[in-house]
């Protein structure tokens, strides 16, 4: 795929790249940039990495797609600047650090004020109910999260999604999350450990065949049997086993899978 996309820099890109192997063809497309979008982006979030402003500098989303001899494997696609922010609504309103919380989970009417209907996401990724209920100051940071994730991809054919958190304290000054079950609690919510960068290297490569992401997942909270990791390496390797530029990652990936308990 012109050389996995000159070793997997966000040099300027074309509109379509394909890659044939065996009886496959795996077809990546390039929206084209938007500048209106990339203003209201950078406008929102002026010191945000420069790996994610560089990959919307260069388009505006991707679509991937898998495509057998006869008939579509699969296809997946990274979420426009308009898509991520939902419209660029304005933020949602953050609870306060210091909410009473006895007097918030027994007032209803006090609840809805902290919501818009026009909030960002709401009902889409989380709704009123995952916040109704707080009993210490982690429940307030972690409904404060859900009001603020916004969406990089859908998972195409199950309720979950690709998520990203933009304030987050790490050291790329951002979180990208596993959001498992949409409009799920924040125990769905659960980090990956992957940059954004090296999130679309993987994706341009196998979108979301085989649910590769869930390698990234913490591993203490799950294991082998409960994630199907044997099912998921054998739907990764049926397809991409006999691939030359498939074969890093996906020994990666596997060793990954591996290493849960």
């Amino acid at each position: 795929m012109k050389e996995f996309l000159k070793q997997n820099q966000y040099k300027q890109w074309k509109t379509t790249y394909t890659y044939e192997f065996n009886t496959k063809k795996i077809v990546v497309d390039f929206k084209p940039k938007n500048k209106i979008q990339i203003e209201c982006f950078t406008q929102k979030y002026s010191n945000i990495s420069l790996d994610i402003v560089d990959f919307y500098l260069k388009c505006n989303g991707v679509t991937f797609l898998l495509q057998g001899k006869t008939y579509k494997i699969d296809e997946a696609k990274i979420c426009s600047l308009n898509e991520m922010f939902d419209g660029f609504k304005d933020e949602a309103t953050p609870f306060p650090l210091d909410l009473d919380i006895a007097k918030y989970n027994n007032d209803f009417d006090l609840q809805i004020s902290y919501f818009k209907k026009e909030d960002p996401f709401l009902g889409k990724l989380y709704t009123i109910e995952n916040c109704s209920e707080f009993n210490r100051l982690e429940d307030i940071k972690n409904g404060n999260l859900l009001k603020r994730i916004k969406r990089v991809a859908t998972i195409f054919g199950y309720d979950d999604d690709i998520v990203i958190d933009f304030e987050s304290e790490n050291k790329n000054g951002y979180q990208i999350y596993l959001l498992s079950g949409r409009g799920g609690s924040i125990n769905g919510l659960l980090p990956l450990d992957v940059d954004f960068k090296e999130f679309i290297n993987y994706f341009m490569l196998f979108g979301f065949i085989g649910h590769w992401y869930l390698a990234f997942i913490p591993k203490l909270n799950y294991t082998k049997k409960q994630l199907r990791i044997n099912s998921l390496i054998n739907e990764l390797e049926k397809h991409f086993k006999n691939s030359l530029i498939h074969q890093e990652r996906l020994k990666n990936i596997i060793m990954r899978f591996q290493e849960f308990k």
